[in-house]
């Protein structure tokens, strides 16, 4: 992940100090114009208003980035309604909501509703009470918006509340592969995150950090964010909580691609942002090339199965003559013991063809 200059500016405008911020952020705002910013920066105006703020800078743009910050605040009000009727309807059946990332992480290190835009509140569910869940709300009036994901495989349900509301409803915050060595022990760490008479639970910081970087750099849109939210993440942790060697526990397993890049960029190109030694942390987690690919399988897997014929082709065909490589691993790429020699074995295959198949 490289990091353009108007990019390092405003990060280090909305991370540092308020005396060495004023002067990124004067920068920038002089020398950006808001019609021109990419979505993944659009995401950070909310952040950027408060800072401004906070500072006491009044740019000709605050009226303009105060209205993005309102429009956040209401959008993640209605999120934040929905969970509310949501636990209600689920406390009575006895099932737990755990927030995720967005709405955890406004009400948690950000401290605002305003101040980070995300498209739903992501809740996570017990795999053997997500069916239920799911059928208690829509009948208590939610709107299933799309499809209902499939038990067991991970994908999330999209839940509409009548207040406008969106919650993404799923049992599993990396997949149903990783089930036994990442998925439970988010669940024993698991911390109460009380809000306004509301009582839900959410993610350990170490945990928080994880899946924070595990999503957010793999989607281009989410990167900058990605960045913010660990570095929030970060003084928000306890040092008590030795929190450090909890991550540094994630780099045997293929997280530590995401972790160790995003603590390296941090401390490459914004010091002084973090309230720890990332550059340390970040060649703790340096990353083998295993890990790379085990990575990639389990975030784009899913997509797989849709590449062209031709390059489905390409991967050679089994015994039986069914499809290998990306139908195979795409229907299985959640168990990764099962699938790394299918994947090499691939690999090889496309690298020996001399030229694509024809379509």
């Amino acid at each position: 992940m490289r990091l353009d200059r108007s990019t390092k500016t405003l990060l280090r405008g909305l991370l540092l100090p308020d005396e060495p911020a004023a002067t990124h952020l004067d920068e920038w705002c002089w020398h950006t114009d808001l019609d021109s910013v990419d979505p993944a920066t659009h995401r950070l105006l909310p952040l950027l208003y408060r800072r401004l703020a906070d500072i006491g800078m009044s740019p000709p743009e605050l009226n303009r980035l105060r209205g993005v910050y309102r429009k956040t605040w209401y959008r993640n009000q209605r999120h934040l309604e929905a969970v509310r009727r949501a636990t209600d309807v689920l406390a009575e059946a006895q099932i737990e909501l755990t927030l995720v990332r967005g709405l955890a992480l406004a009400l948690g290190p950000y401290g605002e509703l305003g101040l980070r835009m995300m498209d739903a509140a992501r809740v996570l569910v017990e795999p053997e009470r997500i069916t239920t869940g799911i059928d208690l709300l829509t009948k208590a009036g939610f709107a299933v918006d799309g499809r209902i994901g499939l038990p067991g495989y991970g994908l999330p349900t999209i839940l509409v509340h009548q207040s406008g509301g969106r919650i993404d409803i799923r049992e599993f915050v990396y997949g149903p592969g990783w089930s036994g060595t990442l998925e439970e022990p988010l669940r024993d760490h698991r911390i109460s995150l009380p809000h306004d008479g509301l009582q839900v639970g959410t993610l350990a910081p170490s945990d928080s950090i994880a899946v924070a970087t595990a999503f957010g750099l793999s989607v281009p849109m989410s990167q900058y964010q990605c960045l913010i939210d660990l570095a929030m993440l970060t003084r928000q942790a306890d040092p008590a909580d030795e929190w450090t060697d909890l991550i540094a526990g994630y780099q045997d397993t293929p997280l530590a691609v995401p972790i160790g890049e995003a603590f390296g960029v941090i401390a490459d190109e914004i010091p002084g942002a973090l309230a720890s030694p990332a550059r340390e942390l970040a060649d703790k987690m340096r990353p083998t090339r295993r890990q790379h690919l085990e990575f990639w399988f389990h975030r784009r897997g899913r997509r797989l199965a849709r590449l062209p014929a031709w390059y489905r082709r390409a991967a050679g065909k089994t015994k039986d003559d069914e499809p290998v490589g990306f139908v195979r691993f795409a229907k299985s790429v959640y168990n990764v013991d099962t699938t790394r020699d299918v994947f090499a074995k691939t690999l090889r295959r496309i690298r020996n063809s001399s030229s694509p198949p024809s379509p």
